[in-house]
């Protein structure tokens, strides 16, 4: 997914069986925006991953138990971001 100029993002990811190990590939070039990423299809509970990302590029492993994950990007005015959820 990519995006732009200081839209909230959500979406959720099947991840095509139950439980596993997986990565999120980000480039959020400049800009210090937020990613958080739940463990399941909804944006709620304890998320697995929530943290501001400060390098431009980056891949984060996760572990998911419900097989699905949902992203959740806060971006500021003039950013611009893109990541790849990869499939185990």
């Amino acid at each position: 997914s990519k995006g732009a100029s200081g839209r909230n993002h959500q979406a959720t990811y099947g991840m095509g069986q139950l439980v596993g190990n997986t990565t999120i590939d980000v480039d959020f070039y400049s800009e210090q925006d937020i990613l958080t990423v739940y463990d399941g299809p909804k944006a709620q509970g304890t998320p697995i991953i929530n943290r501001r990302i400060i390098q431009n590029k980056m891949v984060i492993p996760i572990h998911f138990t419900q097989g699905a994950v949902t992203v959740v990007i806060t971006s500021s005015d003039s950013s611009s971001w893109e990541y790849v959820v990869n499939c185990p």
